[in-house]
């Protein structure tokens, strides 16, 4: 994965937020905000999942991807920087 990749996770987060959560602007997409919050249901929370895999081209471990631990846009973060490989403190 190439530095310029690291450096921008989190922002390749809240692109594909907005992208899959059409008119949620930058500043609504906190850490600590719901993805329900954002008008996520379960269908566009498979397709963000997918989008942030295509973006960040990484692949999640299903495991991980449950709804109840994957519930804040922290928490999404957090597992995409664990499965890309990179500490959450570089998001």
């Amino acid at each position: 994965m190439s530095t310029n990749l690291n450096l921008n996770l989190d922002d390749q987060i809240v692109g594909a937020i907005q992208e899959i959560a059409v008119g949620v602007e930058a500043a609504a997409i906190t850490d600590d905000r719901l993805l329900t919050e954002l008008g996520i249901d379960s269908l566009k929370y498979v397709e963000l999942l997918v989008r942030i895999e295509e973006l960040c081209e990484i692949t999640f471990n299903e495991s991980d991807l449950g709804v109840e631990s994957l519930r804040s846009v922290g928490d999404l973060k957090s597992l995409t920087a664990r499965t890309a490989g990179t500490p959450d403190g570089l998001l």
